[in-house]
């Protein structure tokens, strides 16, 4: 989940909280108003046919508020800005540290928006968030929240950055928030959408580590199963909900291999090794995480293809930048996966490299699995 993802999870939440003064209202009402008549007929129409929150419905909602001249981005910075001219032009006065005011509207995956007013003054820049939302037909302004940015990053990449300051150990919506400013290929980004960002960083450490298919030895693949199995069957292996994180499940051999075999060109003699196989069941030993190795879901970095190329071969080597909002960076480093496409459409991963730079971020949210004392340990505790 992306950080900006917060604006929409969280903000109802602090409508009472802020107690933020807003922006003249005659300026919401018209700026409401122009949401309300551009994309009253593309939120119906996707409401009634299931396409709202929909990358399509996001890209029809965008470009209408484009034509009218203002600045606009999605939540999950997956279309390029409309209008960029318009912020680049505001980042160069900040820079100068001008007096400069600009605004820019988010469009919202469930159809709502959040318009940010910008206004500079010596190099400072005060934020207006304010939040706009659908209800039986009607666009209603929920609420606006006011600060001045405790940090405002403009990285080499593309990436406005700006940040609202909370107290150590809270945090909200707006907390850290990205939008990228440069456009980026939209080949890139369907390359990110096919091959990586299905995956992302979340729970695996197929992007964060080095690794080929001469050596697998970095890989956890009972990580892999759980991800390939979930884009595989859009579900579970089991239900996050009966997951305690002391049950042991036997997975039949056809099954674990066939989805890993899938995805990552793995020989059988290699997957019984890393994992604990059962001979005599012909099974795989699968424990799922549990509360005591769960990886955090929110705050992490998300991947960018930023670069792609085509060896003789048949693969393509793409250059991922993983953009991490929460640390203030564009860049918290750079890999080169390798890509195998098939004939038959599918794919599979053949090698991951993280480029070696001073810059990098360590992947502190990634968690290792427990090993099997530790595990034992733990379920002796809580029985």
């Amino acid at each position: 989940m992306s950080k900006n993802t917060l604006v929409l999870i969280l903000a109802a939440a602090l409508i009472i909280l802020t107690g933020c003064l807003s922006p003249k209202q005659n300026q919401l009402e018209d700026i409401r108003a122009m949401l309300y008549e551009s994309c009253k007929g593309i939120y119906n129409e996707s409401l009634n046919n299931g396409t709202l929150g929909g990358l399509d419905t996001v890209q029809r909602m965008a470009d209408k508020l484009g034509e009218k001249g203002y600045a606009v981005v999605d939540q999950d910075n997956q279309l390029n800005m409309k209008n960029s001219g318009l912020t680049e032009k505001f980042l160069g006065e900040v820079e100068e540290k001008k007096n400069a005011e600009s605004t820019l509207i988010m469009v919202l995956n469930n159809g709502g928006y959040v318009q940010f007013n910008f206004k500079s003054k010596e190099g400072s820049v005060d934020v207006a968030a304010t939040s706009y939302q659908w209800k039986e037909g009607e666009l209603n302004t929920i609420y606006t929240d006011n600060y001045q940015a405790a940090a405002w990053v403009v990285t080499e990449n593309g990436y406005l950055i700006f940040q609202k300051y909370y107290m150590p150990g809270m945090s909200g919506p707006y907390s850290h928030v990205a939008v990228r400013v440069k456009p980026l290929d939209d080949v890139y980004r369907q390359m990110n959408r096919k091959y990586i960002n299905p995956l992302g960083y979340y729970s695996n450490n197929l992007f964060i580590t080095d690794w080929d298919e001469t050596d697998y030895q970095n890989l956890n693949f009972y990580d892999l199963f759980e991800r390939f199995y979930r884009r595989e069957f859009l579900k579970d292996y089991q239900d996050p909900n009966e997951n305690d994180g002391l049950v042991v499940l036997q997975v039949p051999k056809t099954e674990f291999e066939g989805v890993l075999m899938k995805y990552v060109k793995v020989d059988s003699q290699v997957l019984q090794k890393k994992a604990r196989y059962m001979a005599d069941s012909q099974t795989y030993e699968y424990r799922p995480r549990g509360v005591f190795d769960c990886c955090p879901g929110l705050e992490i970095p998300y991947p960018e293809v930023i670069d792609c190329e085509s060896r003789d071969d048949g693969t393509l080597v793409l250059t991922v930048n993983a953009v991490w909002p929460e640390m203030n960076t564009g860049t918290a480093f750079r890999h080169k996966v390798t890509i195998h496409p098939l004939p038959d459409g599918s794919f599979q991963y053949v090698s991951n490299h993280v480029i070696p730079s001073k810059e990098n971020v360590k992947p502190s949210w990634y968690v290792e699995r427990l090993t099997d004392d530790e595990w034992k340990k733990h379920k002796e505790e809580v029985q």
